[in-house]
């Protein structure tokens, strides 16, 4: 479990046979509702549930917000009580991949408010903008396939554009100082 009640599943898979593996991963769950789940967000990545106390609202269990990639690879599906997304992956002879995937429960001490699943829904949009990576290796990180992930420039990237910076500002000053 990472800070701020966010859970965060990384699974690898390595091909270790001489020929290419096409297959459908599952990544899967009880919701908990017992089939009563009251959905406020599906697509897109991100799927927001709750326990729905049969006029539609939130009741009883957290609200659940569900981050399974935002690239388009995992397929997220809802039946009642359970929560699948499928991942249709090719893996060559020795190639490996990493699934990221991550769950955010909302709830506040009278149990969950409308305030927990705009809560929860902010929070899956968050982690779908910069998904939590904190204590995963670069190896690790490059891996992952149900994300595109923004690379971190280089602490040299940086150096790079402030010495860019200050030469665009010094030859600014001359250009005002010659006038």
């Amino acid at each position: 479990m990472l800070s701020g009640n966010v859970y965060r599943f990384f699974d690898t898979f390595t091909n270790t046979g001489t020929t290419q593996v096409t297959t459908t991963l599952n990544f899967f769950g009880n919701l908990g509702s017992d089939g009563d789940e009251l959905v406020s967000h599906l697509g897109g990545g991100l799927t927001v549930s709750c326990t729905d106390d049969g006029a539609g609202h939130c009741t009883g269990q957290p609200v659940l917000a569900l981050v399974s990639g935002n690239n388009g690879l995992g397929q997220a599906t809802l039946s009642p009580d359970r929560y699948n997304v499928s991942f249709a992956l090719s893996l060559a002879p020795g190639q490996s991949l990493s699934l990221l995937n991550f769950a955010f429960l909302a709830s506040d001490v009278n149990g969950p408010t409308a305030a927990d699943q705009l809560l929860a829904e902010r929070t899956g949009l968050a982690l779908l903008a910069a998904p939590r990576l904190e204590g995963l290796n670069t190896q690790q990180v490059a891996s992952v396939a149900n994300f595109t992930i923004s690379p971190v420039p280089e602490p040299g990237t940086w150096a790079m554009a402030l010495g860019g910076l200050l030469a665009l500002g010094l030859m600014k000053r001359r250009e005002q100082g010659s006038r």
